[in-house]
C-alpha cells in the first residue's frame, strides 16, 4: 500500500462486512449495461466483453468503501468517464470537482505517470488499444493505462448500483484549511489529521445514509 494511502488507512476504522466486486454478470444484467458499453467504447475499448478485472477497494469502512485518488487518476481520460449519466445523481464526491481536477491537475499525472507500467502494459493496449510514446497526450492512442485506470474507477462508481457496497472518493486535491489532502498526508500534518477524519465522516454519511440512484 503507497505511504499517503497508508498514513490515511491509519486513521479510520476498518469495517468488518465482506465487500465483494460486481461481475461481468452482474453489470451485463443490470440497467447500467449499454452506459457502461458506451463509455467503454470512447475510451477506444477494442474487446467484445468490457473488461471487469479491477482490484479491491483501497480501504473499508462502516457501511462503505473509501477510494483515495492520488495523481494518477486525474487526466482528460477520467473526465470523459464523469460525464456519463450515471453522475447524474452522484453523491459519492462532487463530479463536477472532480471534473475541474482532471483539468488543472493533468500535468501531475503526467509527471507521475508518463512511463512504463504507468504508461502501458500488453494487457491495457489489448483493453484499448495502441499507446503513444511515454507522455504524447495529443497523438493517436494516448496512454492504455491512463484509459483502464480510468475506466475501472467508472466500474467502481457504476458498481454500487449492482454490489453490495456504497462508496467515497477522497482525492489528494481536495482542500482543508489553507492545505491540501496531499499535503497532509505526503508531510504528516498531524495538526489537520483531526479536519480531514471529519472530512470522510461527512462524505460516508451522506453516501451511505442517503439512498443513491444513479
Amino acid at each position: 500500500m503507497p505511504f499517503r494511502e497508508t498514513t490515511l488507512s491509519n486513521l479510520l476504522l476498518f469495517g468488518t462486512d465482506s465487500v465483494l466486486k460486481p461481475s461481468y454478470a452482474d453489470f451485463a444484467n443490470s440497467a447500467l449495461h449499454p452506459e457502461i458499453q458506451k463509455v467503454y467504447k470512447k475510451l477506444n475499448g477494442q474487446l467484445e466483453t468490457y473488461p471487469v478485472q479491477y482490484r479491491g477497494f483501497d480501504i473499508k469502512l462502516p457501511g462503505c468503501v473509501v477510494e483515495f485518488d492520488e495523481e494518477q487518476h486525474f487526466n482528460r481520460y477520467r473526465q470523459l468517464t464523469l460525464n456519463s449519466t450515471i453522475y447524474e445523481y452522484n453523491n459519492s464526491f462532487s463530479t463536477e470537482e472532480y471534473k475541474t481536477f482532471c483539468v488543472e491537475f493533468e500535468n501531475q499525472c503526467l509527471n507521475r505517470a508518463s512511463y512504463g507500467k504507468y504508461w502501458k502494459t500488453n494487457s491495457t493496449e489489448n483493453q484499448f488499444g495502441e499507446s503513444s510514446g511515454n507522455g504524447m497526450l495529443e497523438e493517436n492512442g494516448g496512454s492504455s493505462r491512463w484509459k483502464q485506470r480510468a475506466f475501472y474507477d467508472f466500474l467502481r462508481d457504476a458498481g454500487q448500483q449492482v454490489g453490495n457496497y456504497k462508496l467515497i472518493r477522497v482525492s489528494i486535491h481536495e482542500v482543508i484549511g489553507d492545505t491540501s489532502v496531499r499535503e497532509i498526508l505526503g508531510n504528516n500534518l498531524r495538526q489537520y489529521f483531526a479536519d480531514l477524519v471529519k472530512m470522510i465522516e461527512q462524505k460516508r454519511i451522506g453516501a451511505c445514509d442517503t439512498a443513491q440512484t444513479i
